[in-house]
């Protein structure tokens, strides 16, 4: 049954998406930032990285960053995309066009990345052999950066079945799959089956659908109680972190994202990204000229910094030596060549390749 908040809210969520740019432009642009900064190991390593010694481990300031900052990125733009359409109360035609939109980027940028890593002949090589395989490298867009895609169009398609549902129904999915995604860790080792809490699971993300969909429904709600909601959503953040840090150590992990700790099935990320989107989504967050260019080049960032990062950290180690300072220029050295690159493509060539999606 459809809810009756459907025929209500189209306007009052076209009001929110326009009043309320700002911080959403502001996340955007610190966000892709950190992707870019997570991806190259800005943040640093621990022992949660080795697989003989993270049985002692202690949580680190790095720790802290890698896992509950910079990882929080992705997250976030799950949120802020799936908000954003929800708000939109999209018909079939709309949704059907919107995830072809994705489709193509998903397909280019992936089968542009892989030539540039492989060639044509290593491209055909590591075409995978077996259905499991095939799997795998659907979800994880042939291993590269750009599943964040495969996983956005799933949650998306969840997004717009569930806004035919009832307001109560929609809550109820937000509570199982939000308790599903705390006990995943603890299923993935019972079961030793690693991809189930592997970064690249489109079922990380599924809370997000149900829960942006309740932001839209209770817009003015949060509007009026923003300051509980967001310190409710990093109390349980809080105390998901130390649960998942005591109890979701283990060797089952490393294959599934290079740590013995999962990056993505964790409910402490559900809900700091719901804490800090509540507080962007606020009216009195404006945006200036420098972020909105950050914002509007947010997509072009994550898209181009693979190609980038490999002679970055070569032109640092050059340039500075081995060394976190010739890091910290990689990583600058990435970041501006991809605005820039953006910048350039979009003065000479306007089409959607590099335009954000929302």
């Amino acid at each position: 049954m459809a809810s009756h908040h459907s025929s209500t809210n189209n306007s009052s969520g076209q009001r929110v998406i326009n009043s309320r740019i700002g911080g959403l432009d502001l996340l955007r642009a610190v966000m892709s930032i950190f992707v870019v900064i997570g991806h190259m190991r800005g943040g640093g390593t621990s022992l949660i990285f080795s697989p003989g010694g993270y049985k002692n481990h202690t949580v680190t300031f790095s720790d802290f960053v890698n896992f509950h900052l910079l990882l929080l990125a992705v997250p976030t733009f799950f949120l802020i995309s799936n908000y954003l359409f929800a708000a939109k109360k999209p018909d079939f035609r709309y949704f059907v066009r919107f995830l072809a939109r994705i489709f193509v980027l998903l397909v280019f940028w992936t089968g542009l990345l892989l030539l540039y890593w492989n060639g044509v002949y290593g491209f055909l090589q590591n075409a995978p052999k077996t259905i499991p395989g095939l799997i795998v490298t659907v979800l994880t867009a042939g291993n590269t950066q750009y599943w964040f895609f495969i996983s956005l169009i799933l949650c998306l398609s969840v997004t717009y079945i569930s806004l035919r549902l009832h307001t109560v129904t929609v809550f109820l999915l937000f509570l199982l799959s939000s308790v599903f995604l705390a006990f995943m860790p603890y299923i993935t080792m019972l079961m030793i089956f690693y991809p189930l809490s592997a970064y690249w699971n489109p079922l990380n993300f599924v809370p997000f659908s149900f829960s942006a969909i309740l932001l839209v429904r209770f817009g003015e709600v949060v509007s009026v109680r923003r300051a509980i909601i967001a310190l409710t959503a990093l109390f349980l953040a809080v105390l998901f972190s130390f649960f998942e840090w005591q109890f979701y150590k283990d060797d089952i992990f490393f294959p599934g994202q290079g740590s013995a700790i999962p990056a993505y099935t964790r409910g402490s990320l559900l809900f700091s990204a719901l804490a800090i989107f509540v507080l962007a989504i606020s009216s009195k967050v404006r945006t200036n000229n420098a972020v909105y260019y950050l914002s509007k080049h947010s997509l072009a960032l994550y898209c181009l910094h693979p190609f980038f990062m490999v002679p970055a950290l070569s032109w640092g180690v050059i340039l500075l030596g081995a060394g976190k300072l010739s890091q910290y220029l990689s990583i600058a050295l990435v970041i501006l060549c991809c605005y820039g690159l953006s910048s350039l493509y979009g003065v000479f060539i306007k089409n959607r390749i590099f335009n954000r999606i929302f």
